[in-house]
């Protein structure tokens, strides 16, 4: 095993630009790196960035080689900082097997010999790993040593040596049947959707922006109790390749998000019905939908999806649901007819309620009667958990939810995405058995072995699940299903 630390090496050539390397976030170009000068101490890096809010480029800017390892503008988020990463073309990577970079916290292993052509020439490279971290950074290194991608296959965030795209995904995301990112984005002002019985639904509007952002556009709606002020900083790649996209927050939405507040009263799982109703009728109206929506998120947001669709709206065209509820009796808070004590917890959460100072998780859980957890708790009657143990049949509180007896259509495509090990797998496992006996149009499923937060794990408890247990395309299988299903792209 080789430990190696340092800063890039030189430029084969002094004086010249040798190398640049490009940041792309889910097939998104937002940053450009390069490396000047030559091998004495006047070797720098240029940095320019893109916002993708209007855009634009902004200018170019110069980095000094003296402290470029806490230089803020190298800073390239989930892969750390771009001067680090130039330390591995200082190791002899062909000559090893199992190399400990950048310190001992992370040992890489030999994945995969890869072949690719770079203007014209056979190139070969090993893609190396780290078999048994959480959310790891993989990296492609060149049979000559250098450095060619490091890549974080969760959230398919890639840097790229300039003309090397062709060993990471930025080369399928270039594919011309992909959706170009090319459009700025702007929010619409003053945007909030009333529903039926005139509940204020805090609702943000993001549409293409630029010259070549002409509505009406084909929309990508997320409905979440768990704020949305920052979400656009998630979902700004859709914008950018042309989709309208649109935030609500459910009613009485999370404490921690006061800026967009729905009017309102919590009550977990009862009102989405209706509300992604009238939300899906409102979105589909408006002058600058196409009238083609799909939804996405995960878990409670999966929730609401699924009871969104219950509406049998003809817009509605796909669902993305990631580590998916089921219904009230197939999942949570009553899964085989017993009550999910866990519960408590997500209840206390979503109210702001602490504990009382003599309590902990594991008396709590072990507390009965059930119903009386809330004051052994908290030492407050807390109307949400009871409502919740007082409707301990399948009674018409929670079959108003139920979309396992809504009577359709169900003319929507699914592409549902879970782990093997997550706590919510039945819901997703209920909601493809029942998709796939009723529904007209393509469904997709995707189990890999993971937990709630899918495809983050190569191991979990100690059972280890191979490198390939981490997927570096599901964004991009996202981006496919939209324009499949929202722009009649024929993409496979």
């Amino acid at each position: 095993v080789l430990v190696v630390a340092g800063v890039f090496g030189a430029p084969e050539q002094a004086g010249s630009q040798s190398l640049t390397y490009d940041f792309y976030d889910r097939g998104i170009h937002l940053a450009e790196f390069s490396i000047l000068g030559d091998t004495t101490a006047s070797t720098h890096f240029t940095v320019r960035r893109r916002d993708l809010r209007n855009g634009t480029w902004g200018i170019t800017v110069a980095v000094p080689r003296d402290g470029q390892m806490d230089h803020p503008e190298l800073e390239i988020g989930s892969l750390g900082n771009f001067a680090r990463l130039g330390t591995i073309s200082e190791i002899d990577w062909s000559a090893l097997r199992v190399v400990a970079w950048p310190d001992t916290e992370r040992v890489y292993v030999r994945h995969r010999e890869l072949t690719k052509l770079v203007d014209g020439v056979s190139v070969a490279a090993t893609r190396w790993a780290v078999p048994n971290q959480s959310n790891p950074i993989d990296l492609i290194v060149g049979g000559d040593n250098r450095f060619i991608a490091a890549i974080f296959p969760r959230s398919d965030h890639v840097l790229v040596r300039r003309g090397f795209e062709e060993f990471t995904s930025v080369h399928a995301w270039n594919r011309s049947t992909m959706s170009p990112a090319v459009h700025g984005y702007r929010q619409l002002a003053d945007v909030t959707m009333r529903a039926r019985d005139g509940t204020r639904l805090a609702t943000l509007v993001y549409l293409p922006d630029g010259p070549d952002s002409k509505g009406p556009f084909p929309t990508i709606l997320i409905r979440t109790p768990y704020g949305i002020t920052n979400l656009i900083d998630v979902y700004e790649n859709y914008p950018a390749r042309g989709y309208a996209l649109v935030l609500q927050a459910t009613r009485a939405n999370a404490y921690w998000d006061p800026q967009n507040q729905s009017e309102g009263t919590w009550n977990p799982m009862v009102a989405e019905a209706a509300d992604g109703a009238d939300a899906l009728e409102w979105v589909a109206n408006q002058p600058w939908s196409d009238g083609g929506v799909c939804m996405e998120g995960g878990s409670y947001v999966a929730y609401t999806q699924w009871t969104a669709s219950m509406a049998g709206n003809p817009a509605l065209k796909c669902l993305i649901p990631n580590s998916s509820m089921g219904t009230a009796f197939s999942d949570q808070p009553y899964r085989g007819g017993g009550f999910v004590e866990g519960m408590a917890y997500y209840v206390f959460w979503m109210l702001n309620k602490e504990l009382l100072p003599d309590r902990n998780w594991s008396d709590i859980l072990h507390h009965r009667p059930l119903i009386d957890i809330d004051h052994y708790a908290t030492g407050e009657d807390i109307e949400q958990w009871n409502t919740l143990l007082e409707h301990w049949r399948n009674d018409e509180y929670w079959q108003r939810e139920d979309w396992y007896r809504g009577p359709g259509p169900r003319n929507f495509a699914t592409l549902q995405i879970s782990g093997w090990f997550d706590d919510d797998v039945t819901g997703t496992q209920s909601n493809w058995d029942l998709m796939s006996r009723t529904s007209s149009e393509p469904q997709r499923l995707i189990l890999g072995p993971w937990n709630h937060g899918f495809n983050s794990d190569r191991s979990l408890n100690g059972f280890h699940f191979g490198i390939d247990a981490i997927r570096d395309d599901i964004w991009l299988l996202k981006q496919k299903w939209y324009d499949r299903f929202l722009r009649g792209v024929e993409n496979g």
